[in-house]
């Protein structure tokens, strides 16, 4: 099987440049390999999520004419150095903005970060990562293998080989932005975000709809379990009875009461 681009621009690099970077960004070996790899898929990314673009590629195309003339490959020492020609550093600042625009101090930070250095060695990792790639890209040039048409399928092919090395891994804006130069890196990294945040939220929703079914069980079991309300008899007062009226007698006079004896 044939090695990937980032495979071939990585056997640039020497053991001994690799020290010349520690040594220059203050880290570790190991962690120069890291951050480089980080550094050199992060580019090579940007390119390939842009590799539709006839106009991009023909500048791309023009930086790898001046790469060549410039002779870059044979300055590695210096660039690995961190003191590059200053034709070698104008056109490293060339081709940043070009690969990255606004996100490249997001990215080099995240590139850092991928490689455990400190903050300010991501900008120097894609500051050597760049030459290397538009090294690599003059190398192939020179050969007569590539030009603007074959460099966009090259990148096309290269972006699914990229997704272990690209830095952030989607969980942070940069590393969000970063991957989104890697087509199907980043949709399936959000997408699996997204199905993640529905089976948290489904494991809430259960116990929450088994609590509320509880709640109006015994709502209802106190419903049915209480005292029956007695019903109200209404009494009606009797309606008052009519009173006779009383015939006053008149008294048997005395005199006739002896008259009755008869």
């Amino acid at each position: 099987m044939a090695n990937s681009m980032l495979d071939s621009i990585m056997g640039l690099v020497t053991p001994d440049m690799k020290q010349s970077i520690a040594s220059s960004l203050g880290g570790s070996p190991q962690g120069v390999t890291t951050g480089l790899n980080a550094a050199t898929a992060a580019t090579l990314g940007s390119l390939a999520s842009r590799a539709g673009d006839s106009g991009f590629l023909g500048q791309l195309m023009n930086l790898v004419g001046s790469a060549g003339n410039q002779n870059v490959l044979s300055n590695l020492s210096s660039i690995a150095s961190g003191n590059p020609s200053g034709s070698v550093s104008d056109l490293v600042g060339k081709f940043l903005p070009i690969a990255f625009g606004n996100s490249q101090n997001a990215v080099a930070s995240q590139v850092a970060q991928t490689a455990g250095l400190g903050s300010g060695s991501g900008l120097g990792l894609l500051r050597i990562a760049a030459p290397l790639v538009l090294g690599y890209f003059a190398k192939m040039q020179s050969a007569g293998t590539l030009n603007a048409s074959s460099l966009g399928n090259m990148l096309r092919a290269e972006a699914p080989n990229l997704g272990t090395y690209v830095p952030g891994g989607g969980t942070t804006r940069a590393g969000v932005d970063t991957l989104a130069a890697v087509p199907g890196r980043a949709s399936s990294v959000i997408e699996s975000g997204v199905a993640a945040e529905r089976t948290a939220s489904s494991r809430w929703l259960i116990p929450l709809a088994i609590l509320g079914l509880l709640i109006l069980a015994w709502l209802l079991f106190r419903a049915l379990s209480g005292p029956r309300p007695q019903p109200v008899t209404t009494v009606t007062p009797a309606a008052p009875t009519a009173t006779a009226p009383s015939v006053a007698r008149n008294p048997v006079p005395a005199t006739w009461r002896g008259s009755a004896r008869w």
